[in-house]
């Protein structure tokens, strides 16, 4: 379970993801709790862990990461938008490698409308532009395609307003 302060607009749209490939958005306005010992918004299996949330505010794409070094890109439109509960797939992982601890989300980013995404594995870095994430677009759910050899380890990802 993780603890985080939100800030900004009651109207703002927040993206939560497990590391099992289920996520939704959420208005921070739902966020909120009269409870003193706080809400809970996100249904986590047994052994998912929550990823911290991020704000989706004026993204267009969804970037997800996997263990294997699968990156899958989306439009954010494909996302449900929920008050709590579980989610809906955001990448396919197989049951039998989440549990066997050989697959899982690493990392989720929000792209805006070109801009590029810096992938970073270890010490060294993956800058994809525009076109190049053409490469690594799809439907939700579906598994993603496999990161050029080398940079299959993500630690990261991020997004990148200008790169040349």
């Amino acid at each position: 379970m993780f603890t985080h302060v939100f800030a900004g607009q009651a109207e703002d749209w927040y993206l939560l993801v497990s590391n099992i490939g289920y996520g939704f958005r959420v208005q921070l306005k739902d966020l909120q709790s009269k409870n003193k010992a706080g809400k809970a918004v996100i249904t986590l299996p047994v052994g998912a862990k929550a990823l911290a949330p991020a704000c989706i505010n004026d993204s267009n794409y969804v970037a997800v990461a996997t263990l294997q070094g699968r990156l899958l890109i989306f439009p954010v439109q494909e996302l449900p938008a929920l008050a709590k509960g579980k989610g809906n797939k955001l990448i396919q992982i197989k049951p039998a490698d989440f549990s066997a601890d050989k697959d899982e989300v690493v990392a989720v980013c929000l792209i805006t409308e070109g801009s590029g995404l810096k992938i970073l594995s270890g010490k060294r870095h993956l800058a994809l532009k525009e076109k190049d994430i053409e490469a690594y677009s799809g439907a939700r759910a579906k598994r993603g395609s496999a990161l050029p050899r080398g940079f299959q380890r993500v630690d990261a990802i991020m997004s990148e307003v200008d790169i040349t």
